[in-house]
């Protein structure tokens, strides 16, 4: 290819491959594209999935249970009051 002048550069001969290997070509890309925005939508799907899981354990994680019968001494879980010296009942 000839280097300087735009004029020259524009005479200069590019080959295409036929067209049905173009068409080859078109139809490849398109299932590239295809497969790559069906990708991305189960991605996006799954990372959403992720993110609510992620939210849904972080609150179970950090939710403490402030019912009367577990604040103070340590009590059995069902409303009755421990001793206090961490055996229970």
């Amino acid at each position: 290819m000839p280097r300087g002048s735009k004029s020259a550069n524009m005479r200069y001969p590019i080959q295409l491959p036929p067209l049905p290997i173009q068409n080859e070509i078109v139809r490849i890309l398109d299932k590239f594209t295809e497969l790559t925005v069906e990708l991305t939508a189960e991605l996006m799907a799954e990372l959403t999935a992720r993110q609510k899981q992620y939210e849904y354990y972080r609150d179970s994680l950090l939710t403490f249970d402030r019912s009367p019968d577990t604040i103070g001494e340590r009590g059995t879980g069902n409303g009755e009051r421990g001793t206090g010296n961490g055996r229970g009942g």
